[in-house]
């Protein structure tokens, strides 16, 4: 079987849920809430299995991906002298 992917942003929303609502901490922790979403993901033609350490790896991912892109977007300003400083939006 190969490696789930994260294709689409459905499947990285789900991830963010499942560690909001189990925050999970041991790799132990990790494998049970990667056994859910393996369920929830899985379809009659196609199993999935995530296995928790790659679940935590892309959860980091995410964080580090999302902790730049907030960084960038609050640290980049455009002076205007009418109205003063004001937020560069990408």
């Amino acid at each position: 079987m190969a490696p789930f992917r994260w294709p689409e942003m459905k499947h990285e929303l789900a991830l963010a849920k499942d560690v909001a609502k189990y925050f999970p901490e041991k790799p132990q922790e990790w494998d049970e809430v990667a056994k859910i979403i393996s369920e929830a993901f899985s379809t009659d033609d196609k199993q999935v299995e995530v296995k928790g350490r790659g679940y935590r790896e892309k959860m980091a991912r995410l964080l580090e991906k999302y902790t730049k892109l907030q960084l960038l977007n609050t640290s980049l300003a455009i002076f205007d002298f009418t109205f003063g400083w004001f937020p560069l939006t990408l």
